[in-house]
């Protein structure tokens, strides 16, 4: 995401001080987020969409899709809804409750903790029976 956020910056004409009072995120969180000490998080995502809006926040967490809303979109009002855009769940319509809130929010860093593990593979399934014998099989490479 470091790469889609310093892309925005550069393409918006502000250096890192300028990004980081138009966004709120400390210039130092910045600077760590470049160099790769710490990585951004989805208060930063946030952060840079409310103050960017035309950049699609699939785009800036994920790299999916294009960088920016279509130009027919802006100009017929009418978007696909993103994760900012959407109120979170509540039950029997009352008002989402903080609960609702985190658990939205640990649904999409799960999500995003899967896409960054490396696929594994099945490579050999043993079963074992209850006569003390057992089969081994192999996946085909």
């Amino acid at each position: 995401m470091k790469d889609r956020i310093y892309t925005i910056m550069k393409e918006s004409g502000m250096n890192q001080k300028e990004f980081s009072q138009a966004t709120g995120i400390a210039t130092a969180t910045l600077s760590n987020i470049f160099n790769g000490r710490t990585s951004a998080t989805l208060n930063h995502a946030k952060a840079i969409h409310q103050r960017f809006p035309d950049v699609r926040i699939e785009w800036l967490i994920f790299g999916e899709g294009e960088m920016r809303v279509s130009d027919g979109a802006k100009e017929t009002n009418v978007s696909s809804p993103t994760l900012f855009d959407l109120p979170p769940a509540s039950s029997h319509g009352q008002p989402a409750t903080e609960t609702s809130v985190q658990t939205v929010l640990e649904t999409v860093r799960e999500a995003v903790r899967e896409m960054q593990k490396p696929r594994r593979n099945v490579v050999e399934i043993r079963i074992f029976f209850d006569d003390g014998t057992y089969d081994v099989f192999q996946a085909n490479r």
